[in-house]
């Protein structure tokens, strides 16, 4: 491939590095400027040093050797082993130089089993380095035993803790609360502890 300027294969690709792992039905690899165009049941997955595996998949990728950053569209499904959290969305982008992500068009992150915990908004980040989830607008979360919503979410995964502001509305079968800002504290992801701040409302079923 490097010594021409695009080349196309087709059939079960596979492109392998050391820490990468990429299949495609089909790659057109443009040597300059170092950008892999796929398409066909697309994915990137990646080993990192601790063991621990995250891959993205979608119907239709780029992926941008020289700035290491991979863009799916289309069916976009992304995993991470060691948060245990699944993803779906419209459109994925992926900096794995900068350990981060984005997803838009209707993504949810589900974490744990598929009825421990749901979050949808209209965009995601996530910050590998810091471990943090940030969810922007129409925020929903939805788990066993409780239901939020919120304009924003920041869920530090390190502390266990989630953060909701913009209009939170926090309820379950026995309540539902009102504040300024929610604090969620977790334990193994089972929710212990929930702290209102400012303006606090609760009503009693």
């Amino acid at each position: 491939l490097d010594t021409q300027k695009i080349a196309r294969l087709s059939g079960n690709v596979i492109v392998q590095n050391d820490s990468l792992h990429l299949v495609a039905d089909s790659v057109a690899y443009y040597r300059i400027p170092q950008v892999l165009n796929l398409g066909g049941k697309v994915k990137l997955t990646q080993r990192n040093k601790d063991g621990f595996t995250r891959w993205m998949q979608g119907d239709h990728a780029i992926y941008d050797q020289a700035k290491d950053t991979f863009t799916a569209w289309s069916k976009v499904k992304a995993y991470d082993q060691k948060e245990n959290a699944f993803a779906t969305c419209g459109y994925g982008f992926w900096d794995r130089a900068g350990a981060y992500a984005y997803l838009i068009e209707e993504p949810v992150v589900t974490a744990g089993t598929t009825d421990t915990l749901s979050v949808k908004a209209d965009k995601m980040e996530f910050f590998e380095d810091e471990r943090k989830l940030i969810a922007t607008f129409n925020v929903r979360t939805d788990s066993r035993d409780y239901h939020a919503t919120s304009d924003f979410l920041i869920y530090f995964a390190e502390e266990e803790k989630a953060v909701f502001l913009g209009k939170p509305r926090f309820y379950n079968d026995f309540a539902t609360a009102e504040a300024l800002e929610f604090q969620l504290m977790f334990e193994e992801r089972a929710l212990k502890e929930v702290i209102l701040v400012d303006s606090c409302k609760v009503d009693y079923a």
